[in-house]
């Protein structure tokens, strides 16, 4: 007896849950991306997710007077994580020498 994936599709199922698709028009994919990103949806994937099966999402409408704001607001956010990256890689070396 073939035994179930740990997704619930038996073994000899055939993998349905991957799609790719391409968007060939610059225009196009612009507008998808400038979309995405208003729609405040985590991933891309979760917006077409959304967008084909008729969920409902948001727009969310940023002012342009803030926007010079989030641009320092992510890159200190950037900055804070590659301090911790080489935080933890210092931290792993000095560990890996006073094993």
């Amino acid at each position: 007896m073939k035994q179930n994936k740990p997704d619930g599709r038996c073994a000899t199922c055939p993998r349905w849950d991957r799609w790719h698709i391409r968007i060939p028009k610059i225009e196009d994919q612009q507008k998808l991306i400038e979309l995405y990103r208003r729609s405040g949806a985590k991933t891309k994937s979760d917006y077409i997710r959304g967008r084909l099966l008729n969920s409902p999402f948001k727009v969310i409408a940023e002012d342009p007077s803030a926007e010079p704001h989030s641009k320092e607001l992510d890159s200190i956010i950037s900055k804070l994580r590659i301090i911790g990256v080489r935080y933890n890689e210092a931290t792993k070396r000095l560990n890996s020498y006073h094993s």
